[in-house]
């Protein structure tokens, strides 16, 4: 086994690294190595000579025995021994302890020093110090009890909380007689001391002469001595006023608020004067918690204050109009309990908000309660503005039948109504208080209407959906089974969260549809009475057409043959009967045709060919079967036409129509021309523009008045009764022309002046090219 200085010199350096000082210790040689921090210790300097031999020569024998005998007695396990040092006249004691160490056969001894007993003092007096300074900065109240109850101890805080009214002190003084504490404090106190039951979280309220208070929360907790007896109390006091302030505040600012949102509903929905007020005074008097409450407001009628309103309604509203109204209300302003709170009516007070409430509050409660008052009225003061315009508003609205309203249109297109005037009674049968309330059926409205209604309002919500303004009539059944038509006029508002409000207005408009139910029935009446009419023109026209057209032809046929007998025949005389018979049923057989077209055009029956038609064609055809008639009155003829007679200098004018339609409207207007020209000139042009083809025909004869022309495309009508009675005719020629041009998809126009002439203008479409009026 290694021994000695071997020893030593392998294991010194693993004491250097000990935290501590150390030393192995052979039993029989004594130290065999040591740290830096032993040397310091035992010898109470450092060395510079070897560690080993400055403790053989510095140490005393008594204390080298007894570190070797430290070390032999660790064999048998770890031990620990007391040494005590002199130098420098100071006396240490140091605490050895130590270990053996088998694998090298020595003791390893630990070193640590033992506090000097004053210094044990100086710690206890200093750690007490700071006990007590912790006690009284300590932001809880703590009080000491011995076993008695008497307080021993007590921290700043405890002495200001537990006897606020005075802040003095409670040293020698029993804790469970405080006047400060309520009974049910003072009893836990009690049960404590006598029989140690802890308790917790006993919170009490205690006044304090300023006349604020302080909310604490009481915790007691008994003393023990290590025996088991106990041997005091202590109490710890916790102010937890402001967090009860704080919670208070809450509690009433949320209460205020509530009642706030009551008055502003109460606006909305009372529709009178006197309930808003009687709803308003019971919300103002809940959320003061006052015993009596009262609404002063000035009469407009003799500038006194009167009580319009009160809580309870049994209450005594003499006391609060100070004399029932005949003295200044501000008098009783000072009274102990009493409390006014004025509002505005425009510039002017226009009341007061009078209460009473003789609770004990502090000053901070009562101010508390006092601010919240003034802005609960300030919001009573706008509602109460807002009822009396509304009221002024219902009276101007029901002087009117029509009901106003605004409503939003909730997710499934429903109608939510948010006002309605008193008139939707009349209109729908349902009382506006029925539909504005929050749980009111929301189909209630939709349920009225039958399938065409349904659809009328399918298309009004998405035209108002879409922001624009929107009109309806629709039909809608009352609940009482009265039927009602109405007309809704609306218009939509987008608001700023986004939500889509519809405001306008509802008419009855049931007279004015049963009129015009009646107004249609009646049409439809004139209209089959019109067509049975026309059928028996037709008809009449038809069955009148073919005899006509027998006589007319041979009276013809006679003519001729009477034309060609020499004129001292027997029957040469007769020619002139026969012309007059072949004119006169001409003319009635152009009657005949016109009612008949007439009637066809009326009834949808004509048939029209849509072909092209040569212009100029068809104004020679028809000049040349006007030539005599005009020869005959001395009437000159000229035709501005696009050829010379035999050859073509430009391209001719085609235009879409009838060609014999056409034919025949010429040939009235050129009978026309004829027979209102005395003398002078009718001059026919042809021509195109861009999209039409015309034909214009004008004369120099008698012209018509300005109010002739407005009449000349009337049925049966020919100029005024001079008119009439000079020249022949039914009036209808000029209105089946008309008529018969707009079938063909032109016009016929005339423009006039008297005693200048008279012009005429057949407009019809082009044909699509050149090409297709060939074909």
């Amino acid at each position: 086994m290694a021994t000695g200085r071997h020893i030593s010199a392998r294991h010194a350096a693993g004491l250097s690294d000990l935290p501590v000082a150390a030393l192995l210790v052979h039993p029989d040689r004594g130290i065999v190595a040591a740290n830096s921090e032993a040397v310091w210790m035992l010898l109470g300097s450092a060395s510079t000579e070897s560690t080993t031999a400055a403790l053989d020569g510095g140490l005393a024998n008594e204390t080298v025995l007894s570190i070797r005998l430290l070390a032999s007695s660790a064999r048998s396990g770890p031990a620990t021994s007391t040494l005590e040092l002199v130098s420098d006249g100071r006396t240490r004691q140091l605490r050895a302890r130590a270990k053996w160490q088998i694998d090298a056969g020595v003791g390893l001894v630990t070193l640590e020093e033992l506090p000097d007993l004053s210094d044990i003092q100086h710690a206890l007096e200093h750690s007490e110090r700071l006990y007590d300074t912790f006690l009284q900065q300590s932001p809880a109240g703590i009080l000491h009890l011995d076993a008695d109850g008497n307080v021993t101890f007590e921290n700043d805080q405890a002495r200001s909380l537990f006897d606020a009214a005075g802040g003095s002190s409670w040293i020698g003084r029993r804790a469970h007689e405080a006047d400060s504490l309520d009974e049910s404090a003072r009893e836990r106190i009690r049960d404590l001391i006598a029989k140690g039951e802890n308790f917790k979280m006993h919170r009490v309220r205690i006044a304090a002469t300023d006349g604020m208070f302080r909310m604490v929360v009481l915790q007691g907790t008994a003393v023990h001595h290590p025996d088991g007896s106990r041997v005091g109390s202590i109490l710890m006091l916790l102010d937890q006023t402001d967090v009860v302030l704080q919670d208070q505040s809450i509690q009433l600012r949320n209460r205020f608020r509530t009642a706030e949102a009551n008055i502003r509903r109460a606006a909305s929905v009372e529709s009178d004067e006197q309930s808003f007020l009687n709803g308003a005074a019971r919300t103002m008097a809940e959320a003061v918690g006052a015993e009596h409450l009262g609404i002063v407001v000035s009469s407009p009628h003799d500038d006194a204050f009167r009580v319009r309103a009160q809580w309870p309604q049994s209450g005594d509203a003499g006391a609060l109009a100070a004399g029932g109204g005949d003295e200044d209300p501000l008098l009783e302003a000072n009274r102990d309990g009493v409390f006014w709170t004025p509002f505005l009516v425009g510039d002017d007070v226009g009341g007061f908000v009078a209460y009473f409430d003789h609770r004990p509050l502090t000053q901070h409660e009562r101010t508390s309660l006092l601010e919240h008052m003034d802005g609960l009225v300030r919001v009573f003061e706008r509602q109460w503005r807002t009822v009396q315009l509304g009221y002024r508003y219902r009276l101007a609205v029901n002087s009117i039948e029509d009901g106003l309203f605004n409503y939003v249109l909730d997710p499934t297109g429903e109608r939510r109504y948010l006002f309605a005037t008193d008139q939707f009674e009349g209109l729908f049968g349902h009382h506006p208080r029925d539909i504005i309330r929050p749980d009111a059926p929301a189909a209630w409205f939709s349920a009225g209407l039958d399938d065409a209604g349904l659809k009328a309002m399918e298309n009004h919500h998405a035209a108002l959906s879409a922001g624009v303004a929107s009109r309806t009539v629709f039909r809608f059944v009352s609940p009482d089974g009265r039927v009602r038509w109405l007309r809704e006029d609306a218009s939509p508002q987008r608001e700023a969260s986004g939500r889509l409000t519809v405001t306008g207005i509802v008419v009855d408009v049931t007279e004015q549809k049963e009129a015009e139910e009646m107004l249609d029935r009646a049409r439809r009446a004139a209209e089959a009475e019109a067509r049975r009419k026309t059928a028996f023109i037709a008809t009449m026209s038809h069955e009148l057409r073919t005899p006509l057209g027998t006589v007319h032809g041979f009276a013809d046929l006679l003519r001729r043959e009477l034309d060609e007998l020499p004129p001292d025949a027997p029957l040469a005389g007769l020619a002139e009967f026969a012309t007059a018979i072949e004119e006169r049923s001409g003319e009635l057989l152009t009657v005949v045709e016109d009612l008949l077209d007439l009637s066809n055009l009326e009834s949808g029956l004509l048939a029209l060919s849509r072909l092209p038609v040569d212009l100029e064609a068809v104004v020679h055809s028809v000049v040349s079967r006007s030539t005599s008639a005009a020869e005959a009155k001395g009437l000159r003829l000229h035709v501005d036409a696009a050829h010379d007679g035999s050859a073509r200098v430009s391209a001719p004018v085609s235009a879409t129509g009838d060609a014999l339609r056409v034919e025949r409207i010429l040939d009235r207007i050129m009978s026309n021309a004829i027979k209102f020209t005395p003398s002078g000139l009718i001059r026919v042009s042809v021509g195109s523009d861009d999209s039409h083809g015309f034909i214009q025909i004008a004369d120099e004869g008698v012209g018509m008045s300005e109010e002739q022309l407005q009449r000349v495309f009337e049925p049966f009508v020919q100029g005024d009764d001079r008119l009439n009675r000079s020249y022949e005719g039914a009036g209808l020629g000029m209105t089946v022309a008309k008529r018969l041009a707009v079938a063909m998809g032109g016009d016929l126009e005339a423009s006039s002046t008297p005693d200048v002439g008279t012009t005429v203008v057949l407009r019809l479409p082009l044909v699509a090219s050149p090409g297709a009026a060939a074909d």
